[in-house]
């Protein structure tokens, strides 16, 4: 399952998209009890908005999250579906006045998506309907992984963890406490979750902290500091974490960027570890002398993308990590997300004008990028 992870949240929650109203009918979701579904309302002739988070469920299905409405006024989130590999989406559902970070498909038929304010959405037939699920938390929800149809995690951006055991029926909060505002002293959101199995995980976040947690996320060590003196031996840098990535065979990549603490930039920008016992111990494979990390992306152990110089270029591993290539995007998108299908097709779409304007698509691996403008269609029927 592949999971397109955005890291820039706060940059975009600041540049959602412009929205001209009209007259048609389009659909908003309604509450009835618990189950979500569609009802029509006054819309428009063209849409326009952004997108905010992708699943991608196989080389064709594919699910994402975004936002319509007018800048800094209404806003409205939207679930999307694509099932010809992005080139046109669907809207399934229609949220006024909130936001969705998060999207993530276990599998073709059971999803989650999450956002602001504890909002925590399941389905289990394929995105037909969902079903808002009570979660014990009004924190903003940024993340979502399950390594099987019981067992997962949910992780709020200011410290929250939840986990559930069930499926989703209950969930249990815990706190990490060095994330998010503690007093008066912001210590930073947190940017990452994932877990290789039921008990061992790590979480990445911005100011030096990175946790581990050996018994399924109860409880959780800070190791921030000793992956800063492991990559760069010195104490003056600040270090944002932004990607944390376990696989089942216990191989395990965290990449990280670092500046000086006066925002001076740093001699080894990008940092990328690397674990081969679910993160027990760590060496560091790589260092880059790169900047502007928006986007990291794992099509397997050793297919690596990541988004790069505020994700107007990309840099692209084929070895896991140990090797680089760097791709130059040849036509600017503005504050562009980008997600693969699988080692050649890919895109870099806009989460500002990517529902009306133009977005780039590659089918080589990046070699030449192509202009598209996507086919967004208002989803009427009810759900």
């Amino acid at each position: 399952m592949l999971v397109i992870i955005v890291l820039a949240l706060n940059s975009f929650c600041s540049f959602l998209s412009l929205l001209p109203l009209c007259a048609k009918a389009y659909p908003t979701a309604i509450e009835m009890g618990n189950f979500l579904a569609l009802q029509p309302i006054a819309s428009m002739e063209e849409v326009e908005g952004g997108f905010s988070a992708f699943s991608v469920v196989d080389r064709r299905n594919v699910w994402a999250t975004g936002s319509e409405g007018e800048a800094f006024g209404k806003q409205r989130a939207v679930v999307l579906h694509s099932s010809d590999g992005g080139l046109s989406w669907k809207r399934k559902l229609v949220f006024p006045n909130e936001h969705l970070f998060g999207i993530y498909f276990l599998n073709a038929r059971t999803g989650w998506v999450v956002g602001y304010n504890g909002l925590a959405l399941r389905s289990l037939n394929g995105g037909k309907s969902w079903i808002k699920r009570p979660v014990p938390t009004q924190s903003t929800l940024i993340k979502t992984q399950f390594i099987s149809p019981k067992d997962g995690w949910i992780l709020g951006m200011e410290g929250e963890l939840l986990r559930t055991t069930d499926g989703g029926e209950n969930w249990r909060s815990y706190r990490l406490k060095g994330a998010g505002w503690i007093g008066n002293e912001f210590k930073g959101w947190l940017n990452s979750l994932s877990f290789c199995d039921g008990f061992n995980g790590w979480i990445a976040g911005e100011h030096g902290q990175a946790y581990q947690s050996n018994d399924g996320g109860v409880t959780w060590q800070t190791r921030g500091k000793e992956l800063l003196r492991l990559g760069w031996n010195r104490t003056d840098y600040d270090v944002n974490f932004k990607h944390v990535e376990l696989f089942p065979s216990k191989l395990g990549f965290m990449i990280a960027e670092v500046q000086g603490r006066n925002n001076s930039i740093a001699e080894k920008p990008i940092v990328v570890f690397k674990t081969q016992d679910c993160g027990q111990t760590w060496t560091v494979i790589s260092v880059l002398n790169e900047h502007g990390i928006t986007g990291v992306q794992f099509l397997n152990e050793k297919q690596i993308w990541v988004a790069i110089n505020h994700g107007r270029d990309l840099l692209q591993s084929t070895n896991g990590g140990n090797t680089w290539n760097k791709i130059l995007v040849p036509h600017e998108v503005d504050f562009p997300i980008m997600y693969f299908l699988d080692a050649n097709k890919g895109w870099l779409v806009s989460s500002v004008y990517g529902f009306s304007g133009t977005n780039l698509y590659t089918k080589d691996g990046g070699n030449v990028w192509t202009k598209r403008k996507l086919q967004y269609t208002l989803g009427t029927k009810r759900q």
